[in-house]
Protein backbone atom coordinates (compact mmCIF):
# COMPACT_ATOMS: atom_id res chain seq x y z
CA UNK A 1 0.00 0.00 0.00
CA UNK A 2 1.54 3.12 -0.92
CA UNK A 3 1.88 5.96 1.80
CA UNK A 4 -1.36 8.18 2.78
CA UNK A 5 0.11 11.86 2.92
CA UNK A 6 -1.37 14.14 6.53
CA UNK A 7 -4.98 15.04 5.64
CA UNK A 8 -6.09 18.26 8.23
CA UNK A 9 -8.39 20.17 9.30
CA UNK A 10 -7.08 22.99 11.66
CA UNK A 11 -5.08 21.19 13.95
CA UNK A 12 -7.16 18.37 13.71
CA UNK A 13 -5.09 14.95 12.15
CA UNK A 14 -8.49 13.49 9.37
CA UNK A 15 -6.47 10.35 8.63
CA UNK A 16 -8.34 8.23 11.49
CA UNK A 17 -11.08 9.48 10.47
CA UNK A 18 -10.62 8.83 6.89
CA UNK A 19 -9.49 5.43 7.86
CA UNK A 20 -12.70 4.26 9.86
CA UNK A 21 -15.15 5.84 7.49
CA UNK A 22 -13.09 3.69 5.03
CA UNK A 23 -13.49 0.42 7.00
CA UNK A 24 -17.45 1.69 6.65
CA UNK A 25 -17.94 2.06 3.49
CA UNK A 26 -14.92 -0.44 2.03
CA UNK A 27 -17.97 -2.93 0.62
CA UNK A 28 -19.67 -0.79 -1.29
CA UNK A 29 -16.27 0.91 -3.47
CA UNK A 30 -13.74 -0.59 -5.46
CA UNK A 31 -10.77 1.97 -3.86
CA UNK A 32 -7.48 1.53 -1.81
CA UNK A 33 -7.23 3.52 0.99
CA UNK A 34 -4.84 6.44 -0.23
CA UNK A 35 -7.26 6.72 -3.12
CA UNK A 36 -10.24 6.55 -0.87
CA UNK A 37 -8.35 9.42 1.27
CA UNK A 38 -7.65 12.04 -1.97
CA UNK A 39 -11.30 11.50 -3.41
CA UNK A 40 -13.12 12.27 -0.07
CA UNK A 41 -10.73 14.96 0.91
CA UNK A 42 -11.07 17.03 -2.81
CA UNK A 43 -14.96 16.67 -1.85
CA UNK A 44 -14.89 18.10 0.84
CA UNK A 45 -12.71 20.71 0.58
CA UNK A 46 -11.58 20.81 -3.11
CA UNK A 47 -10.39 21.21 -5.89
CA UNK A 48 -12.92 19.33 -6.66
CA UNK A 49 -13.36 16.07 -8.91
CA UNK A 50 -13.96 17.30 -12.38
CA UNK A 51 -17.45 15.69 -14.44
CA UNK A 52 -14.85 12.79 -15.83
CA UNK A 53 -12.99 11.92 -12.22
CA UNK A 54 -16.35 10.77 -11.06
CA UNK A 55 -16.38 8.21 -13.63
CA UNK A 56 -15.91 4.37 -11.90
CA UNK A 57 -16.39 5.88 -8.49
CA UNK A 58 -19.69 5.26 -7.02
CA UNK A 59 -20.85 8.97 -6.15
CA UNK A 60 -23.47 8.80 -3.08
CA UNK A 61 -20.98 6.71 -1.12
CA UNK A 62 -17.87 9.20 -1.64
CA UNK A 63 -20.46 12.12 -1.08
CA UNK A 64 -21.76 10.22 2.22
CA UNK A 65 -18.08 9.23 3.31
CA UNK A 66 -17.18 13.29 2.70
CA UNK A 67 -20.29 14.15 4.65
CA UNK A 68 -19.59 11.81 7.48
CA UNK A 69 -16.22 12.69 8.13
CA UNK A 70 -16.41 16.16 8.10
CA UNK A 71 -19.04 15.79 10.89
CA UNK A 72 -16.99 13.89 12.97
CA UNK A 73 -14.26 16.14 11.74
CA UNK A 74 -16.56 19.44 12.95
CA UNK A 75 -17.26 17.57 16.32
CA UNK A 76 -14.38 16.99 17.60
CA UNK A 77 -13.20 20.21 16.73
CA UNK A 78 -16.14 21.60 18.93
CA UNK A 79 -15.34 18.86 21.28
CA UNK A 80 -12.02 20.93 22.28
CA UNK A 81 -13.96 23.98 22.41
CA UNK A 82 -16.70 23.29 24.65
CA UNK A 83 -14.17 21.62 27.29
CA UNK A 84 -12.15 24.64 27.21
CA UNK A 85 -12.25 25.71 31.08
CA UNK A 86 -12.63 29.07 29.92
CA UNK A 87 -15.22 28.83 27.76
CA UNK A 88 -17.22 26.66 30.04
CA UNK A 89 -16.79 29.80 32.58
CA UNK A 90 -18.24 32.19 29.94
CA UNK A 91 -20.56 29.75 28.18
CA UNK A 92 -21.69 27.04 30.78
CA UNK A 93 -24.55 25.70 29.56
CA UNK A 94 -24.36 23.33 26.59
CA UNK A 95 -27.23 22.16 24.63
CA UNK A 96 -27.95 19.43 21.44
CA UNK A 97 -29.93 21.55 19.26
CA UNK A 98 -31.89 19.66 16.35
CA UNK A 99 -33.85 19.98 13.49
CA UNK A 100 -37.02 19.02 15.14
CA UNK A 101 -37.01 15.83 13.45
CA UNK A 102 -34.43 13.96 15.41
CA UNK A 103 -33.93 10.63 15.14
CA UNK A 104 -33.73 8.34 18.11
CA UNK A 105 -30.15 8.43 18.44
CA UNK A 106 -30.66 11.81 20.49
CA UNK A 107 -33.20 11.12 22.69
CA UNK A 108 -30.99 10.52 25.97
CA UNK A 109 -29.53 14.20 25.15
CA UNK A 110 -32.44 16.10 24.12
CA UNK A 111 -34.57 18.53 26.46
CA UNK A 112 -31.46 18.55 29.35
CA UNK A 113 -28.47 20.34 29.94
CA UNK A 114 -25.37 18.35 28.11
CA UNK A 115 -22.08 17.77 31.04
CA UNK A 116 -19.04 18.63 28.85
CA UNK A 117 -18.04 14.95 28.94
CA UNK A 118 -21.14 13.90 27.49
CA UNK A 119 -19.99 16.11 24.37
CA UNK A 120 -19.26 13.29 22.04
CA UNK A 121 -18.82 13.10 17.80
CA UNK A 122 -21.95 13.42 16.04
CA UNK A 123 -24.30 11.77 14.02
CA UNK A 124 -24.64 9.74 17.13
CA UNK A 125 -25.27 6.24 16.80
CA UNK A 126 -28.61 5.30 15.95
CA UNK A 127 -29.17 7.95 13.94
CA UNK A 128 -31.08 7.14 10.66
CA UNK A 129 -30.32 9.68 8.63
CA UNK A 130 -28.03 12.70 8.13
CA UNK A 131 -28.03 14.35 11.06
CA UNK A 132 -28.44 17.95 11.58
CA UNK A 133 -27.66 18.05 15.26
CA UNK A 134 -25.26 20.23 16.80
CA UNK A 135 -23.78 21.67 20.53
CA UNK A 136 -23.96 24.71 21.30
CA UNK A 137 -23.05 26.68 24.58
CA UNK A 138 -25.39 29.58 26.25
CA UNK A 139 -24.47 31.80 28.57
CA UNK A 140 -27.12 33.04 31.23
CA UNK A 141 -27.73 35.77 28.81
CA UNK A 142 -28.40 33.48 26.19
CA UNK A 143 -31.01 31.41 28.75
CA UNK A 144 -32.45 34.74 29.89
CA UNK A 145 -33.08 35.96 26.03
CA UNK A 146 -34.85 32.68 25.42
CA UNK A 147 -36.62 32.39 28.01
CA UNK A 148 -35.40 28.97 29.55
CA UNK A 149 -34.22 28.26 33.14
CA UNK A 150 -31.08 26.64 34.76
CA UNK A 151 -33.33 23.51 34.84
CA UNK A 152 -33.05 22.67 31.19
CA UNK A 153 -33.50 23.71 27.41
CA UNK A 154 -37.02 24.66 26.58
CA UNK A 155 -37.99 25.33 30.27
CA UNK A 156 -39.21 28.36 31.30
CA UNK A 157 -38.20 29.84 34.28
CA UNK A 158 -40.66 29.96 37.59
CA UNK A 159 -43.16 32.43 37.53
CA UNK A 160 -41.01 34.45 40.10
CA UNK A 161 -38.04 35.05 37.67
CA UNK A 162 -39.93 35.98 34.95
CA UNK A 163 -40.21 39.58 33.22
CA UNK A 164 -42.86 41.21 33.73
CA UNK A 165 -44.13 44.24 31.37
CA UNK A 166 -45.48 46.53 34.17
Amino acid sequence: MSQVPEYRLLDLDLTPLLQEAFERFRTEMMLDFPTFCQVVYRTMYGPYLRAREWDGLNRPVIEDAAWLVGRWAHTLYRKSQIQDSDIQELRPFIVLETDGAHCKGVKHLSGRWVLPDEVTRLPLDGCDNRCLCRFSTLSQRDLTRRGWSKDGPGIPPPRSLARHDD
